[in-house]
């Protein structure tokens, strides 16, 4: 009887959830663009692309799209642009974002980040997770 508890409580959630994981991301961006403008940053297309078309809902109007080539680099972009704060929008799970004088925090994730507890044969590295970081310059503490 709990194995059929369980597995109701998976499908009705299951159900209740977007089928394309990115929909999540695009919700979770518009909320937080609706409180402050920001900029975010991805490598591989648009990030509003879903199989080659453009999607439209979840779009804030505040809400900057940047698309760097796969040869620039992040961190050059960032401090080129001198940005006080950015998103980077990220789908690998092993990528790590460090920017020299910047903070990096993952603000949105597809998967808990618990996860990464059970990476024993290392297969995040080879999933489609979806991640939010959040860059924000570095405050000075000598200036106080």
């Amino acid at each position: 009887i709990t194995c059929l508890i369980l597995n109701g409580l998976l499908l009705l959630v299951g159900t209740f959830s977007p089928a394309q994981a990115s929909i999540r991301a695009y919700h979770f961006l518009y909320s937080l663009a609706s409180k402050t403008p920001n900029i975010i940053i991805s490598q591989k297309g648009n990030a509003y692309n879903i199989g080659g078309l453009k999607t439209n809902f979840y779009t804030a109007p505040n809400l900057k799209t940047v698309v760097i080539s796969a040869d620039e680099n992040l961190s050059n972009y960032v401090v080129e642009h001198h940005l006080p704060s950015a998103l980077y929008l990220k789908k690998n799970w092993a990528e790590k974002v460090e920017i020299p004088n910047y903070t990096s925090r993952i603000i949105f994730s597809g998967l808990p980040l618990w996860l990464e507890n059970f990476n024993y044969t290392n297969w995040l590295s080879r999933s489609d997770v979806w991640q939010i970081v959040e860059l924000r310059i570095k405050e000075d503490e000598n200036i106080r």
